[in-house]
């Protein structure tokens, strides 16, 4: 058999073929038809429709079934961000985590926005027999959680509106924000206070404070950091604990601008 030069030998086509794809579409400033991916990528029709469905089902890419376009979703750009962000935000915010955590004796949580929704990165959990956890890596709503506020308080404006145009609002108790219109207000309170609550929004007896970390230069959020417990407990140390979530919110943001 003869050797292919480059390593070629080991390339496999269809993976090839999706960044070819997935690069036409990010380097278009508007929606693409099918045709003009398959002319641009250089990949044929079959091929090119069957990977469009494939990254559609998984969220990469939206389909406008009207108009027979394909967009990128923000999907592929969050794992793009987090990739950059992962391991400093990991261990700038790590010590700050603690502290909160020896403070109040409280669940404290890191996250990040991915495709719409809120995905915990860091979790360290209280030592109280009854507290408020959820798993490393496991996703949650923005409409229902105080991280999801804080975070979607301070985002760009056209990645906000294709957010909330996807967003399921599901009802989980009588307090939950079912109404983009009631989130939209609730955001703009978020931005004058400097952080978000979630007070039995997303679960009964369970309550959530958050604060953004933001981006020093441009002001947008890129994670967020929060104290989560049952009711009682956090509405009793709410301001104790708003005051060290902002200051530990804005030290892991201003350290994060000085490490990139």
């Amino acid at each position: 058999m003869q050797r292919q030069s480059g390593g070629s030998a080991y390339l496999v086509p269809m993976v090839e073929h999706t960044f070819r794809i997935l690069e036409v579409l990010s380097g278009s400033s508007t929606e693409v038809r099918l045709k003009e991916i398959v002319s641009q990528a250089k990949v044929g029709p079959t091929s090119t429709f069957r990977i469009l469905r494939t990254l559609a089902k998984l969220g990469y890419i939206d389909h406008d079934a009207g108009t027979g376009k394909y967009r990128l979703t923000s999907k592929i750009r969050d794992l793009a961000r987090w990739s950059q962000l992962g391991p400093s935000l990991h261990q700038i915010a790590r010590p700050f985590l603690e502290s909160l955590r020896s403070q109040f004796n409280e669940t404290v949580n890191l996250a990040v926005l991915e495709d719409g929704a809120i995905v915990y990165v860091e979790i360290l959990q209280s030592s109280e027999t009854f507290r408020m956890a959820a798993a490393v890596g496991s996703r949650a709503p923005i409409h229902s959680t105080a991280l999801g506020k804080a975070i979607a308080a301070h985002i760009p404006q056209e990645r906000l509106d294709e957010i909330l145009s996807r967003c399921p609002w599901t009802r989980f108790t009588r307090r939950t924000i079912t109404k983009p219109r009631d989130f939209i207000q609730v955001l703009a309170e978020v931005r004058r206070q400097g952080y978000a609550r979630d007070d039995e929004e997303d679960e009964h007896g369970g309550s959530c404070i958050a604060s953004p970390i933001r981006n020093a230069s441009t002001g947008h959020a890129v994670a967020g950091i929060s104290v989560s417990g049952p009711t009682h407990r956090i509405r009793a140390k709410r301001n104790a604990i708003i005051a060290e979530l902002r200051r530990a919110s804005s030290a892991i943001g201003q350290s994060l601008e000085q490490t990139s």
